[in-house]
């Protein structure tokens, strides 16, 4: 068996899911990357798999529509 170099392996930090790809891998583009900053200002990357990273999305999207309704609170 021959040996094939130019593999990554990517892993999905919330359902553990893995899956070796190289550059050209047309699955590849069913991972994300995504850059976190919690409440103290820490910022975390974080890679997820398709169907966690669609959660994740619609996590953040609640999130935006709190933060537009605490800044518009109080506006004349």
């Amino acid at each position: 068996m021959p040996i094939t170099s130019g593999y990554e392996l990517y892993q999905c930090e919330k359902c553990g899911k893995t899956e070796y790809l190289n550059a050209n891998s047309p699955s590849k583009s069913d991972w994300q990357k995504y850059k976190r900053i919690d409440a103290n200002g820490t910022s975390t990357e974080y890679v997820y798999c398709r169907d966690c990273g669609s959660g994740y999305r619609d996590l953040v999207t609640d999130q935006d529509k709190q933060f537009r309704t605490f800044m518009d609170a109080g506006k004349e």
